[in-house]
């Protein structure tokens, strides 16, 4: 096989880093049931490093202004603290995953 497959494994893709999200690996959703917004866990927890987030009732943006009752810190990319946090995340993300794809 040349070039590199999608494996079959990843079904979600994470807002934070857009980096694929795989099967069974750890992950942080959006509390609304119908919302699918997700994020690795890795990826959340830098976020919280940064900005007050409690994964056990994280809305996403969109989900907390949507609410009308917002109670929770949303996510905020134009935090400057944020992004280079995000940015520092996502390339690990991907160092991580060379070292992977060279195994």
């Amino acid at each position: 096989m040349s070039g590199k497959n999608k494996h079959p494994d990843i079904n979600l893709r994470c807002e934070a880093c857009e980096e694929d999200i795989r099967k069974g690996s750890a992950k942080i959703k959006c509390c609304n049931l119908n919302c699918e917004v997700t994020l690795h866990q890795k990826c959340f927890s830098s976020i919280a490093k940064v900005i007050k987030l409690e994964k056990s009732d994280w809305l996403c943006k969109n989900c907390d202004e949507d609410s009308g009752t917002s109670t929770t810190t949303v996510i905020s990319y134009s935090d400057g603290d944020v992004i280079k946090e995000l940015a520092k995340v996502k390339s690990d993300v991907r160092l991580l995953t060379d070292l992977v794809n060279e195994l």
